[in-house]
């Protein structure tokens, strides 16, 4: 690897983690939101919401411009306009002002998440894809404990709008990414138009093989954003857990994730990327079958570990797994249109567990999720035939 490939996947892995002040970096000054403002729980819910599914719907088109015009500059000017709102909703921070400036940055936060998959290390062979998406992973794992750390800090010593100014680090981020980014989309065959380039992802996805590519990162998302709502929720009221021990338990799993996300480039080395996919939903999805099961509350903190685990290495397999699959024309479109796919995992998650929840007990309704995530072992062979396919040269 060249030392322009490794600031470039460094670069982009930080672009990725900026964006999560979004969301971990804004979730520590909800309560004092709720007082500051007197909202209620549907409006700090809209907060989200009107955060994510913005992000949902617009990484695709993001990703045609992507194609069109570059993916440095998309990527630069995406990052300009998200520290911008951040900036505007520090002095504008009514209910509707808010709700409108969170849109624009979700729309932001989508593109910028799935630009930044293809920007990191698109362009080389398998082995040299899964030591960039490691590191990203672990980089994104990171931030993810950081932001609400810092913006508790902020939330401590400073005014509670002032945490929406941690989102204007996306500004300098910005100038880096147009410097150090790729100017196109890494291993594009040619300049398409955007009819060509909806085409061309829409077949990679809405097919047969191409859900089946889909399966395992839609899954991802519904189990870990379900985890996330639920485990808390049964930790407490079953197992009389405080907020700082599930805390623990649920930091413990992240740190997990980021060591396996970290270790899985020397797993590539001997064990086919079908395999690790196969392996890493297997552990992701099983502990959660067995949580009713747990018994002790020690059980239930290592099954929650294991999982958190199995999604560190699914994390960095299945953006292996999109990147080597994508078309030739309308790459970044389509690893947009994949964004929008797993953001729906992570809407549909608390609703449809929320639903489950109100006919079963909150263990077997974890149960039942984990039971559907095992299903996604069955695309496994189909994916690896695909990537069989795929010439592994850069």
């Amino acid at each position: 690897m060249t030392r322009p490939e490794l600031r470039a996947d460094l670069t982009a892995a930080l672009a990725a983690a900026v964006v999560l002040t979004g969301v971990q970096g804004f979730a520590p000054a909800l309560p004092l939101m709720r007082v500051q403002l007197g909202l209620s729980d549907l409006e700090i819910s809209l907060l989200i919401v009107g955060y994510l599914l913005p992000g949902a719907l617009c990484a695709f088109p993001i990703g045609i411009v992507a194609d069109r015009a570059g993916l440095a500059r998309t990527v630069s000017g995406a990052l300009i306009v998200f520290g911008i709102c951040g900036v505007l909703a520090y002095f504008w921070h009514d209910l509707g002002s808010l709700l409108a400036i969170r849109a624009v940055q979700g729309a932001m936060f989508g593109g910028v998440l799935a630009l930044t998959i293809i920007a990191t290390g698109a362009a080389g062979d398998t082995q040299r894809i899964t030591s960039a998406q490691s590191r990203r992973v672990v980089i994104m794992t990171c931030a993810e404990g950081v932001a609400p750390l810092a913006a508790g800090i902020v939330l401590v010593n400073l005014s509670w709008n002032s945490v929406f100014l941690l989102q204007a680090v996306a500004l300098p981020v910005a100038v880096l990414c147009c410097r150090m980014l790729p100017k196109s989309v890494p291993g594009a065959r040619r300049r398409v138009s955007t009819a060509e380039i909806v085409r061309a992802s829409r077949r990679a996805v809405f097919s047969f093989a191409g859900a089946a590519v889909q399966a395992p990162g839609f899954l991802r998302f519904f189990l870990k954003y379900a985890l996330l709502t639920f485990v808390p929720l049964l930790a407490a009221t079953t197992y009389g857990l405080d907020p700082l021990e599930i805390g623990v338990m649920l930091a413990l799993a992240s740190l997990a994730g980021a060591c396996m996300a970290a270790a899985a480039p020397w797993f590539a080395r001997g064990t086919s990327v079908g395999t690790l996919l196969g392996i890493s939903l297997t552990l992701t999805a099983l502990p959660i079958v067995l949580v009713p099961v747990a018994g002790p509350v020690g059980v239930l903190a290592l099954l929650v570990v294991l999982t958190g685990a199995g999604d560190g290495l699914l994390a960095v397999v299945n953006n292996v797994v999109v990147t080597r699959l994508a078309p030739g024309d309308g790459k970044a479109a389509f690893i947009g249109l994949t964004g929008g796919i797993r953001s729906a995992g992570k809407l549909s998650a608390p609703l449809v567990a929320g639903l489950l929840a109100e006919a079963i007990p909150l263990g077997l309704t974890l149960a039942s999720l984990g039971v559907l995530g095992l299903t996604a072992i069955a695309v496994v062979p189909t994916i690896a035939r695909l990537l069989d396919g795929v010439d592994d040269a850069p």
